[in-house]
């Protein structure tokens, strides 16, 4: 947080007061950089209302983003819904997300994360990363199948959204007013959009989204990485909109720039490549995605290794589409990557283990051994289940699993008929996320009959 200007007529110990303000806060943000909230929203809470009795606008500007901030890290930490993961299908609500991404993805949990290679002057407070950073988005994206990473929004508040939004709006207000640095007012709005779609106010989110993109155009230029990452964020809430061609067209737009901003060792280039790639398999074009996917690929290799759990996933992405196009034998390489890499790390969750039985399932299938395929799907079933996982998730396996049966024989076709009408009324209940998928199995279905 940048320190707070004195005003023309400020008196030294009006400044003095202002700069004990900051410290303060200063350590307010050093506790939410430790998890520790809580104790940093008592102290934010504190400075705030020592601003407001100092009457000095720019530290209260300071004083009420950071409590915004630590009421958002609050919520994300306390949600009994965990709603900080990794993806989001196109048109999904929130209510009808899993359990377990939050631990995938939220900063500061899930396995360590690398310190991305930033450049210097690139528009981004170390301090103020919180849950829209460059290393909470981009670093960490899930590759638990059809989806699009959504580790940009907030969690459930814990009742305490209007507290955030009130105190978010005092803060960008006071920046407004008071011409506090640009990035504040940037960082302020931003984090105003993911309150604001977290109470169902999607219209006016869409504007504080538009409104950061601006305040950084003007600030920092059309072609700077910060800019792309606001692109990035803004797509993936298009996308749980249903707003897919919105969505494409941004994160085309974030990737263009960072091919000419970032070097190509720079990890934030294949988290637009990463979403791009989940979106066009969600909308069944796999050769688009394969693409995508082989490009953030690359990057990851080159910013992180083979060995790290993020390029482990984006093999996952490249199997699942490769096996979509029905390349076997370049998807059962990829396969094996994938399978090995999830073996070798312990941080891996349930999730990434049920991808990759759902995939195996599927492989084992193209090569008609039906008995190892279903015997593989029931494990990547009971992880799911098990975990209390994405519905969607399950409707994808019990899929896999009819067609398993109904290809093994007489015998076994009424197990396939049941997890058929289960994989059904699953893709049913997912909104319009579900809706692609529930016409291409009730086509499949007559197909086979």
């Amino acid at each position: 947080m940048p320190c707070c200007a004195p005003l023309p007529s400020e008196d030294p110990e009006t400044i003095g007061k202002a700069k004990a303000i900051q410290d303060e806060l200063a350590r307010a943000g050093v506790l939410l950089d430790a998890a520790r909230p809580h104790e940093a929203l008592e102290i934010a809470e504190a400075q705030l209302t020592v601003a407001r009795a100092l009457e000095h606008p720019p530290a209260l500007a300071d004083a009420a983003y950071e409590v915004g901030r630590a009421l958002i890290e609050i919520g994300a930490a306390s949600s009994s819904i965990a709603q900080m993961p990794c993806c989001v299908k196109p048109g999904t609500s929130r209510s009808s997300q899993d359990d377990t991404c939050r631990a995938e993805c939220m900063d500061g949990a899930g396995p360590p994360l690398r310190p991305a290679k930033l450049r210097q002057g690139d528009g981004i407070s170390p301090r103020r990363e919180g849950i829209f950073s460059d290393r909470a988005l981009g670093e960490r994206p899930c590759a638990a199948g059809p989806r699009a990473p959504r580790d940009w929004h907030l969690c459930s508040l814990g009742g305490r959204t209007e507290d955030a939004e009130r105190t978010l709006r005092d803060a960008v207000d006071l920046a407004e007013k008071n011409e506090v640095g640009a990035m504040l007012r940037a960082d302020g709005w931003r984090l105003l959009a993911g309150v604001l779609r977290e109470r169902g106010r999607f219209a006016e989110a869409r504007e504080a989204f538009e409104t950061v993109a601006q305040i950084e155009r003007d600030t920092l230029g059309e072609e700077h990485p910060r800019l792309a990452s606001t692109k990035h964020d803004h797509a993936l809430f298009l996308l749980e909109q249903g707003d897919t061609g919105g969505a494409r067209r941004l994160l085309q737009q974030a990737i263009a720039i960072h091919a000419r901003a970032l070097a190509d060792d720079d990890l934030r280039r294949s988290r637009p490549l990463t979403a791009l790639g989940i979106l066009e398999d969600s909308q069944e074009r796999y050769a688009e995605s394969l693409s995508a996917h082989e490009q953030a690929l690359a990057v990851q290799l080159r910013a992180v290794g083979d060995g790290d759990l993020l390029t482990v996933r984006s093999r996952g992405h490249i199997a699942q589409a490769l096996l979509m196009l029905r390349r076997m034998e370049d998807a059962g390489t990829q396969l094996d990557l994938y399978e090995q890499g999830i073996d070798r790390h312990l941080d891996a969750l349930p999730r990434d283990r049920a991808l990759a039985c759902k995939l195996r399932g599927q492989w084992w299938i193209a090569r008609a051994d039906r008995a190892q395929a279903i015997a593989t799907l029931t494990r990547g079933r009971a992880l799911v289940e098990g975990s209390r996982g994405d519905p969607l998730d399950l409707a994808e396996i019990h899929w896999l699993l009819s067609r398993a049966y109904l290809e093994s024989g007489a015998r076994d076709q009424v197990r396939g008929r049941m997890f058929a009408g289960s994989a059904r009324a699953l893709f049913a209940a997912g909104g319009s996320a579900g809706e692609r998928r529930e016409r291409a199995l009730d086509g499949w279905l007559r197909a086979a009959r």
